[in-house]
C-alpha cells in the first residue's frame, strides 16, 4: 500500500497580497551579512482561526509582523530564507498560490504549473520577537504620522559616531506628540495630534531610530489608526494588519529648545515652488560637500549666487515680500531643497536675523512644523 503523505500545513493566498506583506516584512531582514543563520529567514505561521498567514522577520534590532489574508486548511509554521522566498513569489504566475508542507521543514509553493520546494527551519529555531511590558500607548492617524515622519526624517544624522542624533526625539508637549530631529546643521520639529494623553504619559522622552520610523511610515495605509507603544527599551507601531517594533536609542538628546531662535530681524514671504526651481538651477554650479548658495536679500527681491572654481558661476533672482533690513547669507542648497520638497502650500515664510544666526522655514499649511537651518560661514 502506498504511504499517505502527512500534510503539516496548507493554505492558499493571492500573489498580490503575499508580495505586499513580504515587502513590508523584508525591511526587518538584516541589511548586512550575519553569522546568525536564523535571522536571514522569514517566519510563516498559518492561522486557521484568523484566516491569515502571519509573516515575521527580525534582525534583533527591528522586527516586523504582518497578517496577510489567506484561506488556511491546515495550521503550522516554518521559517525560510527571506530573499529566496521573495524571489520565488515574484517569479510565480499572477495567480493564487498554494503553500503547503508534506515534508518537515520544506515549503512547497505552487501556482499554475510551477512548483518550488524551499528548504527551511522549524519555528523553534527562529528568534522570539520582543514583547513589551509596562508600556505607554498613544493613538494617532496613520496619515498624520506619515506626514510628520516625512518632514522630520530629513534632519536625522547619518553619522553613526553620534548615535543620539540618528533618530527622532519623541516627547509630549501641550498634549501633543512632538518629533524632533537634528544633525547639528539643521533641526526639524513636527507636532502630532494624538488621542487622550493622561498625566502618566506626559513624562515620555525617548529617541526612536530613523530606520523604524521609515518602516512605520511605509507600512500602513493612510486611513489606518496607529497605536504607538513605548517601553524603556522598545517602540512598537501597531495597525490593523501589522506590527513593527525596534530598539530605542537609550541616550540623551540635545536641548533642542536652545537651538530655536526667539526673535528675528528680517521676514520673507516667497513662492515655495519658485524658490525650489531656482535653487535647482543655481545649484548646478554649487560644488563641494556643503553645496553653498548665497542669498542676497533686498527689498522686493532675493538674488541667488553659486560659484564653482572649476566650472564658473550661476546667478538668478526671485521676487519676494521682504520686511526688515537687507541681509546676505549663505546656505547649504541641498538642505533648503530638502525642506521645500516636504512642505506644502504655495507661500513660504523665512525668518532671519544675521548672516551667522539660524534661519526658520515654515508655511501656513504646515502650522505644526518648523525647520531651523544654520547658515554657512561666508
Amino acid at each position: 500500500m502506498k504511504k499517505r503523505k502527512v500534510i503539516f500545513m496548507n493554505a492558499s493566498i493571492s500573489k498580490n497580497d503575499f508580495m505586499n506583506a513580504l515587502t513590508k516584512v523584508a525591511s526587518a531582514l538584516p541589511s548586512r551579512a550575519t553569522s546568525i543563520y536564523a535571522l536571514q529567514n522569514i517566519l510563516l505561521e498559518f492561522k486557521e482561526g484568523e484566516g491569515a498567514i502571519r509573516i515575521s522577520a527580525t534582525d534583533l534590532e527591528v522586527s516586523s509582523v504582518v497578517d496577510s489574508p489567506a484561506t488556511v486548511q491546515e495550521e503550522g509554521s516554518l521559517a525560510v530564507i527571506g530573499s529566496k522566498l521573495i524571489e520565488s513569489i515574484r517569479e510565480l504566475p499572477d495567480d493564487e498560490i498554494i503553500l503547503s508542507s508534506s515534508e518537515k521543514n520544506v515549503l512547497n509553493l505552487k501556482s499554475g504549473k510551477t512548483r518550488f520546494n524551499l528548504r527551511g527551519v522549524s519555528r523553534e529555531e527562529y528568534p522570539t520577537l520582543p514583547v513589551l511590558t509596562g508600556e505607554k500607548s498613544f493613538k494617532v492617524s496613520s496619515k498624520v504620522l506619515k506626514e510628520a515622519i516625512k518632514k522630520t526624517i530629513i534632519a536625522v544624522s547619518v553619522n553613526e559616531a553620534r548615535t543620539f542624533l540618528t533618530g527622532a526625539y519623541f516627547t509630549i508637549v501641550d498634549k501633543k506628540i512632538r518629533l524632533v530631529s537634528t544633525d547639528g546643521h539643521r533641526l526639524a520639529l513636527s507636532d502630532i495630534t494624538a488621542g487622550e494623553i493622561g498625566k502618566e504619559k506626559k513624562n515620555v522622552s525617548v529617541i526612536i531610530p530613523a530606520r523604524i520610523l521609515l518602516i512605520a511610515a511605509a507600512a500602513f495605509e493612510p486611513d489606518e489608526k496607529i497605536t504607538i507603544s513605548l517601553s524603556e527599551t522598545h517602540v512598537v507601531f501597531s495597525g490593523e494588519t501589522g506590527r513593527f517594533s525596534g530598539r530605542l536609542i537609550v541616550e540623551k538628546f540635545p536641548d533642542y529648545q536652545k537651538i530655536i531662535p526667539k526673535k528675528f530681524e528680517t521676514s520673507i514671504k516667497i513662492n515655495r515652488q519658485v524658490l525650489l526651481d531656482t535653487l535647482r538651477r543655481v545649484s548646478v554650479y554649487s560644488t563641494g560637500e556643503m553645496t553653498p548658495v548665497s542669498f542676497n536679500v533686498k527689498s522686493g527681491k532675493i538674488f541667488l549666487h553659486a560659484e564653482s572654481p572649476e566650472f564658473g558661476d550661476a546667478q538668478d533672482e526671485i521676487e519676494a515680500e521682504v520686511k526688515g533690513p537687507a541681509i546676505e547669507i549663505n546656505f547649504n542648497s541641498k538642505f533648503i531643497q530638502d525642506v521645500l520638497k516636504v512642505l506644502t502650500g504655495d507661500e513660504l515664510n523665512i525668518e532671519m536675523s544675521s548672516k551667522i544666526a539660524p534661519a526658520l522655514f515654515k508655511t501656513d499649511n504646515d502650522k505644526e512644523y518648523i525647520y531651523i537651518l544654520m547658515p554657512l560661514r561666508g
